[in-house]
């Protein structure tokens, strides 16, 4: 399933895993800030790029939605991470080459 840049959804879809919803909004262009949500608390994730090569994360919270819990978070935090070169091609694909990214359900635990 792939998603349009101009599409009508605020979500760009990244990943499922286990119910964790991993995705970027539209209307984030900089920084890449990539979202979790998991029955319907959210969290983001800022990935912090420096000369256009990753430096850090930094976990934060959603202004009027409660966190991840510890659990949902540090799934969350595992795709994230296990799969940053992905994320990062997928935003500057989506975001400057305006091209469409691939959705993936991971199905498979991350370690």
């Amino acid at each position: 399933m792939t998603q349009q840049l101009l599409s009508s959804k605020p979500q760009i879809g990244l990943y499922e895993y286990f119910g964790i919803e991993v995705y970027f909004l539209s209307s984030d262009t900089q920084p890449l800030v990539v979202y979790g949500e998991f029955q319907s608390c959210k969290s983001k994730i800022i990935i912090h790029l420096e000369n256009g090569v990753y430096s850090h994360l930094t976990v934060m919270t959603v202004e009027d939605f409660q966190p991840l819990d510890a659990k949902a978070l540090d799934k969350f935090t595992k795709v994230v991470s296990n799969n940053l070169p992905d994320i990062i091609r997928s935003w500057s694909n989506h975001y400057i080459y305006r091209k469409d990214i691939q959705f993936e359900k991971i199905t498979k635990p991350i370690l």
